[in-house]
């Protein structure tokens, strides 16, 4: 009997483990690309349409914890695409996308524009900026807000991690190594 009720017990609780998710928005011609959140209700996704006949960009907003999404932004047919955020403070956000694209808002994300690209025509997935000056994105620095971007010589950056505004760790996917930088 005991085996029983800790054969049920186990089930239940397990099970119960699962349904902590619930779907908020299913859009199954949306292909999501990265999610980056500001506070508890304020939040920010990429994403690609991909039912279109001409394939769309897009960011959405929510600023009820991700009950509700409204698009902020929307590229134009084939332009480049955003995929991921790095959100320095309650106005100034940036977005990294398809192509080596920058994209910008200084509104609290209410406005995006097109604002750099980085070298080559590579896609960028993960960016980081420390201070409004200071940002990382691929193998790439920027000192000027991202304005223009100077290659560091470290190639196959896939992530960042920094301890304060001069020192960080990276992940690169090439030789799967971890190596430590420091600002100049």
């Amino acid at each position: 009997m005991k085996k029983l009720i800790l054969c049920i017990w186990l089930i239940f609780s397990f099970n119960s483990s699962f349904a902590q998710w619930e779907v908020v928005m299913d859009y199954p011609d949306y292909y999501f690309t990265g999610i980056k959140f500001m506070n508890r209700d304020t939040g920010f996704v990429a994403g690609i349409d991909i039912g279109a006949f001409e394939s769309y960009g897009f960011i959405l907003k929510t600023i009820d914890g991700g009950e509700n999404w409204n698009m902020v932004y929307q590229t134009g047919p084939y332009f480049v695409k955003p995929y991921c955020f790095s959100i320095l403070n309650d106005s100034l956000m940036f977005a990294g996308g398809q192509d080596g694209a920058l994209y910008k808002s200084i509104d609290n994300g209410n406005n995006w524009a097109y604002y750099s690209s980085l070298p080559g025509l590579n896609d960028i997935h993960s960016i980081k900026f420390l201070t409004p000056e200071i940002g990382f994105a691929l193998w790439s620095r920027t000192t000027d807000g991202g304005y223009t971007w100077e290659v560091m010589g470290i190639h196959g950056m896939t992530d960042y991690s920094f301890l304060n505004d001069s020192t960080g760790v990276l992940s690169t996917g090439s030789g799967s190594s971890t190596q430590k930088i420091k600002k100049k």
